[in-house]
């Protein structure tokens, strides 16, 4: 049983709860000068789960709410006297290094792309910042401080995108509860404007100055054949080469992870069939890729 106590003080009246813990040691919490009706409450809610501990069950829905919603400050004098254990915290910072070391089967290129997002994020927050003290209006803050950086509202869309994935990883783990970015949106805006149409006889001539075979292959593939460059273009293997379905089986990184979106086939356009019979007849013995050389940026 929690027992409850109160001293008068120059501030006001003082309560103190004691109470034995599942060691049989007397233990007691100060919970300083607080509504009387307040103090009461706290120690039926200590009384609950000391008496859930003796008896190993879970406090009611009611209690464990009640502890989630308490301050660090007083969490901290529950868990001082081993009632609830310490509450994980964690910077933002640290948490989003955690994320990206934990996710080994990522690309590369997402790699980078986590750690421009991470150091935005502490760009603006610090290094030092808790995940668990961000509140809504400070993630509507962070939105406005990338339109004052300048970036496009595509890029901008982006960052937000990826702090609202860390953040709901964070609130997964425990770490927080709730997920500040939640809403914090902008709408990408296709600008019409930049897309131009290259004509058929300008790209001949940009392949006819091209400096190799690789090099006219993959402008082939990529305007003719419609192909991911440099991901679709530069994982492209001969395997897929369908020389008598006249056909190409093109595989797909960037959507691998999509149901039924890794692969599809099309046809060897006539634009294409010449490009791709002279990378054929020039390749390398031992060639798998279609291009051959050129690869480390892809990869």
């Amino acid at each position: 049983m929690a027992s409850l106590s109160k001293e008068i003080t120059k501030k006001g009246t003082a309560f103190r709860i004691q109470f034995e813990d599942a060691g049989n040691q007397r233990r007691s919490i100060r919970l300083g000068v607080v509504p009387e009706k307040h103090a009461k409450l706290f120690c039926s809610r200590v009384e609950e789960i000391v008496s859930c501990q003796l008896s190993g069950l879970t406090p009611s829905r009611e209690t464990s709410v009640w502890i989630g919603d308490l301050s660090d400050k007083i969490y901290e004098k529950l868990s001082g006297v081993g009632l609830v254990p310490p509450r994980r915290t964690t910077e933002i910072d640290a948490y989003i290094r955690t994320f990206i070391a934990r996710h080994q089967d990522i690309k590369p290129g997402t790699r980078t792309r986590w750690n421009l997002d991470r150091k935005k994020l502490i760009g603006f927050f610090g290094t030092e910042r808790r995940a668990d003290t961000v509140t809504r209006q400070e993630a509507n803050e962070y939105k406005q401080y990338l339109f004052k950086k300048k970036h496009a509202r595509a890029t901008i869309s982006k960052f937000l995108s990826n702090a609202r994935m860390f953040f709901s990883a964070m609130l997964a783990d425990g770490l927080i509860r709730s997920n500040p970015f939640d809403g914090v949106t902008v709408t990408a805006v296709v600008n019409e404007s930049r897309n131009v149409h290259v004509p058929s006889d300008v790209i001949d001539k940009v392949m006819e100055t091209a400096p190799d075979v690789d090099w006219r292959i993959i402008i082939a593939l990529s305007r003719f054949g419609g192909l991911r460059s440099p991901s679709e273009v530069l994982s492209l293997k001969w395997e897929n080469v369908f020389w008598r379905k006249k056909r190409i089986l093109v595989v797909s990184p960037k959507t691998a992870h999509h149901p039924n979106g890794q692969q599809r086939e099309i046809p060897i356009f006539k634009e294409l069939d010449g490009p791709l019979r002279n990378a054929w007849n020039s390749r390398p013995v031992d060639a798998v890729f279609v291009v051959s050389r050129h690869r480390s940026r892809g990869r």
